[in-house]
């Protein structure tokens, strides 16, 4: 099915109303006012430093037996997690 040929005058109406939407589109983006960043400074928190201790199996004899090196496993476990508790509680503080 083909379409009825347009005239020159209302295919000339056609394009100019397409452009004049597309020139109003891209004046409206132009327009717009631009967003300006506002920096307020900031405090930092003071907190003390908070020292990462000694590992447990850091310090175990690699020609341990395994019993050794399961209890300082579970030594370690206990320091990691009470390492853990001071820097949440230092995490907290700056809140």
């Amino acid at each position: 099915m083909r379409l009825p040929r347009q005239t020159g005058s209302r295919m000339l109406w056609i394009h100019a109303t397409c452009c004049a939407q597309c020139l109003t589109i891209l004046l409206a983006g132009c327009a717009a006012e631009p967003e300006t960043a506002v920096r307020t400074p900031q405090a930092r928190c003071q907190v003390p430093q908070i020292d990462r201790p000694a590992w447990a199996l850091d310090s175990i004899d690699p020609e341990a037996d395994i019993y050794a090196k399961g209890k300082a496993a579970l030594a370690e476990l206990e320091q990691r997690i009470r390492y853990e508790e001071r820097l949440e509680t230092a995490i907290r503080a700056c809140r």
